[in-house]
C-alpha cells in the first residue's frame, strides 16, 4: 500500500490545512496549528483531458475550506495526480477538463495484509544455481517446477493446500548406495511440530517478517511454508517488548 505524507495547502485566509479523503471517498481538511511552513498555495497538475495544466489550491468560505481549480496556467505541472490513502486504499486526486475529480485506485477493501491471507507469496522458484537445477526459475506449481503453488480454496482464513502428509512415511537413501530397501524414516504425523498454524501446516518455527499496517509499522507472523498470516503484531516492537510473544520472537 501506498503511505503518503500529508499535502497542506495554505488558504486564502492564512490557515493551513492537511488535505485526506475519506473512506467513502470525500475530500477532508484537517487544521493544522500551528500553521505548517512547508505549507503550499496552489499545486499544478496536468490536465488528463487538455493536457493544460491547472492549480489546485484550497480558499476559505462561510462554510469551512474549499479546494478549487484555476487555469489554464503557463506554469510547469508538478504531474498528473495528488496521491493520497485511507485504510490501505490509495486514491488519486486529479483534473479533466478544468475539474476536479478523484478515484480509487484499488480494488474494493483494504490492501493492507490480513490475518488470514496468504502474505507475498513468492510465486517463482529460484534463480538457476547452481546450474545443476534445471528447474530452477519455473513458476510453482507448473510442471517442472519444485515449489507448490499454494492456495486457499476454501477462501480467505481456511486451509492452505498443498497439505503436509499424515501417517505417510519418508524414505532416505541409505549410506550405502544399491541396497534394494532405502531406509524407512518416522512417519510425518499432524502435530510432530512445534507448532500448527490455523492453515493445517505444522513446523518448528514461525516465519516473521516486517510491513506497514494502515501506515504504521508492524510484525507479521505468518507460516514458513505457505506465508499465511497468523497474526499481526501493532507496532512491530511488541514483538520483542511484549512477553506475551517470547514464544514467536526467541
Amino acid at each position: 500500500m501506498g503511505c503518503y505524507t500529508p499535502w497542506i495547502f495554505l488558504d486564502d485566509a492564512g490557515n493551513t490545512w492537511a488535505l485526506g479523503v475519506s473512506s467513502s471517498g470525500k475530500l477532508t481538511f484537517s487544521e493544522v496549528i500551528p500553521p505548517a511552513p512547508q505549507a503550499m498555495r496552489q499545486v499544478p497538475l496536468t490536465d488528463l483531458i487538455t493536457e493544460q495544466v491547472y492549480g489546485l489550491s484550497v480558499t476559505y468560505t462561510s462554510s469551512g475550506p474549499k479546494i478549487v481549480t484555476s487555469g489554464p496556467l503557463s506554469i510547469p505541472a508538478i504531474g498528473l495526480y495528488i496521491p493520497m490513502s485511507n485504510a490501505g486504499r490509495t486514491f488519486w486526486l486529479q483534473v479533466a477538463n478544468g475539474q476536479l475529480f478523484g478515484s480509487w485506485k484499488t480494488a474494493g477493501g483494504s490492501t493492507d495484509p490480513v490475518v488470514g491471507q496468504l502474505f507475498n507469496l513468492d510465486m517463482v522458484n529460484p534463480a538457476l544455481n547452481p546450474p545443476n537445477l534445471p528447474n530452477a526459475g519455473i513458476p510453482s506449481g507448473l510442471p517442472g517446477g519444485w515449489l507448490p503453488n499454494y492456495s486457499q480454496p476454501g477462501g480467505l482464513g481456511g486451509q492452505t493446500l498443498p497439505a503436509q502428509q499424515s501417517g505417510t512415511p519418508y524414505s532416505e537413501e541409505p549410506s550405502d548406495a544399491g541396497l534394494p530397501v532405502p531406509d524407512t524414516g518416522t512417519p510425518y504425523e499432524l502435530g510432530m511440530g512445534l507448532n500448527v498454524c490455523a492453515d493445517g501446516h505444522w513446523f518448528n518455527c514461525w516465519d516473521i517478517t516486517f510491513t506497514t499496517v494502515n501506515c504504521g509499522p508492524a510484525a507479521i507472523v505468518r507460516c514458513p511454508l505457505c506465508g499465511y498470516i497468523q497474526e499481526i503484531i501493532s507496532p512491530a516492537s511488541r514483538l520483542y517488548t511484549d512477553p506475551g510473544f517470547d514464544h514467536i520472537s526467541s
